[in-house]
């Protein structure tokens, strides 16, 4: 399997697992892919500003913010499965692919994806993602992959965790261990930086919802992965809201890859079920 269809059917999953870059601008589903335009990072107030550390009354309120805003980032979604159908729009590497992918998810435990392409016509790829393993069926090249995570992250763009890749697909934090370092109240967010060894996180929330308007994640390694993610067009399922609407972008080894996703519909705690059925005459890789 090529690395060019590697990145299109993983990058929704992976490559952003180890990134951060700029804050995009909202980008509206259009029947090309969307334009990608970047604009400051948000890590400097300029209007609201930040609580003075020089008052007795400022530091309550900064840790006040700090404890509302690390609960937010925290928080763990209440659902036992999740189904999806997504449109997405990849480019990379100069190459601009559309493609449509269903999603299923046994929380914690199972991510099952099918990908195809022309309005499903052709059956492109099926993958089944379990915290230990990585099963993935190409039906063009008629092959079959089983592996570890380990040996995953030797062909997979970036290395990343279950956890993560299901956080992706659900619209929450992508990662959330670490530490909280600093938080700030702007003009229409509330902003949460949190570390850990190997990343540093920036999640902005809307302050009048309190919805998840971007992530910026990038690596704590000189040269390492950096990329975003903004999130809009938030529907209710119940007493959640989910972002029917993502646009993400990544720079991985000096390459940028761009790639669209506009929900066409979700659903949660539904029964599930996960056919991932080998073809004969397949060759194992």
């Amino acid at each position: 399997m090529n690395r060019g269809l590697w990145l299109v059917f993983f990058i929704c999953f992976v490559t952003v697992s180890q990134s951060s870059c700029i804050l995009l601008r909202k980008v509206k589903p259009h029947h090309k892919l969307a334009k990608h335009v970047s604009t400051p990072v948000l890590t400097t107030p300029t209007i609201n500003t930040i609580v003075k550390a020089d008052s007795v009354a400022g530091v309550d309120e900064k840790a006040s913010l700090m404890q509302m805003l690390t609960a937010w980032w925290q928080k763990s979604p209440t659902y036992s499965s999740f189904t999806a159908k997504a449109k997405m729009r990849y480019e990379g590497q100069g190459q601009k692919q559309e493609f449509t992918t269903l999603f299923r998810i046994k929380r914690n435990e199972v991510i099952w994806a099918s990908v195809t392409a022309l309005g499903g016509v052709v059956q492109v790829a099926r993958v089944y993602i379990t915290p230990d393993s990585l099963k993935l069926i190409n039906y063009l090249n008629r092959e079959v992959m089983l592996m570890s995570f380990k040996d995953a992250a030797k062909v997979l763009p970036v290395p990343a965790d279950f956890v993560t890749l299901q956080n992706l697909v659900l619209g929450g934090a992508l990662k959330t261990d670490g530490n909280a370092i600093s938080a700030a109240s702007l003009a229409n967010f509330y902003s949460l930086e949190v570390a850990d060894s190997n990343s540093v996180q920036q999640l902005n929330f809307l302050k009048s919802d309190s919805t998840l308007n971007t992530i910026q994640l990038r690596s704590v390694q000189t040269g390492g992965p950096s990329g975003s993610i903004s999130f809009s067009d938030y529907l209710p399922f119940g007493e959640r809201k989910f972002s029917m609407t993502r646009n993400i972008s990544v720079v991985n080894a000096g390459e940028q890859h761009l790639l669209d996703i506009n929900f066409i519909k979700a659903d949660f705690d539904q029964p599930i079920d996960f056919p991932f059925t080998v073809p004969k005459n397949y060759t194992q890789k």
